[in-house]
């Protein structure tokens, strides 16, 4: 017996993109890739490590009606020093902390 899906388009952002569900996973993504990041921060940088955190929010998409959207996971480093600290200078090599989190969220 062969089964039939039928996808409505309207409530599925609402019903599984942006569902708390959902929202609860991004989030649980992000909080491994934030203890993640904060074990291979470099130390040596001030208070780096410790300005790492997680969160979740629902990214609105562009569309008709203006509230579709879909949870995203998001890690981020508060600390100041973090735009030299991440991609690098040129006396200082790149740590890729926060984007080397990336492939911990996605295995997680």
């Amino acid at each position: 017996m062969p089964a039939t899906y039928v996808h409505f388009y309207d409530a599925f952002d609402r019903e599984v993109l942006a569902a708390a569900w959902m929202q609860a996973e991004m989030l649980r993504r992000a909080q491994a890739g934030a203890a993640h990041a904060e074990g291979i921060a470099p130390r040596r940088t001030g208070r780096y490590a410790d300005s790492i955190g997680a969160d979740v929010y629902v990214r609105r998409l562009p569309g008709v009606d203006g509230k579709s959207g879909r949870a995203v996971g998001r890690v981020t480093a508060t600390d100041p020093a973090a735009f030299q600290i991440e991609p690098g200078t040129k006396d200082t090599p790149a740590h890729r902390t926060l984007g080397r989190a990336l492939d911990v969220m996605r295995e997680a």
